[in-house]
C-alpha cells in the first residue's frame, strides 16, 4: 500500500542500473525486464486503490492522497493520466450498477447466463415496460447516493 514509497525506489534502482557499465552483466539485464514487469504490477494495483477510493462507500481520504501522490511520481513515459483512469473507473462503476438494476426489472429469462452477454441495450428491451419507471427511479437514487458520497467526503 506504499505505492509512492515503491514508485521512488523502482526509479532509483531503475537509474542506478542503466549505467552502460552494468549492460555487460546478463544478470542486470534480467533484473531491469523483472522491475519492468513488477512497475506494471505496481501500476494495476495502484489503478485498483484508485477504483476503490472512487467508488466505495468507505472512502479513506489518506489512501487516496497515497494514490495521487504515486501517480504524480510515475515519469511521464510510464504514467496514465489519473483523470482518464478515475473517469474509466466511475463509468465502469455506473455501468456495472446500472446492469444490477436493470437485471433486477428484467423479464427475460432465456438461458441461466443470459444476462451475463447481454448489453445494456439488450437488458432495457427486457424489461416490462411496467417496470420501466421504478427501474429509472432506482437508477437515480442509486446515481444522487453515489454523488452524495463522493461530495460529503470531499467537505
Amino acid at each position: 500500500d506504499r505505492f509512492a514509497e515503491a514508485i521512488v525506489q523502482h526509479s532509483v534502482l531503475r537509474d542506478a542500473l542503466a549505467s552502460a557499465e552494468y549492460r555487460r552483466f546478463p544478470g542486470v539485464v534480467g533484473l531491469q525486464q523483472s522491475m519492468a514487469n513488477n512497475l506494471t504490477l505496481v501500476q494495476q494495483k495502484l489503478s485498483d486503490r484508485l477504483r476503490v477510493s472512487a467508488v466505495s462507500a468507505d472512502f479513506d481520504p489518506e489512501k487516496y492522497e497515497e494514490v495521487l501522490k504515486a501517480y504524480s511520481l510515475l515519469s511521464t513515459d510510464q504514467a496514465i493520466s489519473v483523470g482518464k483512469e478515475l473517469l474509466r473507473h466511475v463509468s465502469e462503476f455506473i455501468v456495472a450498477v446500472s446492469r444490477q438494476c436493470m437485471l433486477a426489472f428484467s423479464s427475460r429469462n432465456e438461458s441461466p447466463d443470459w444476462h451475463k452477454r447481454a448489453q445494456l441495450r439488450e437488458l432495457c428491451k427486457s424489461m416490462d415496460p411496467a417496470h420501466v419507471v421504478a427501474c429509472i427511479v432506482q437508477l437515480y437514487e442509486h446515481l444522487c447516493n453515489f454523488l452524495y458520497r463522493q461530495v460529503s467526503t470531499l467537505s
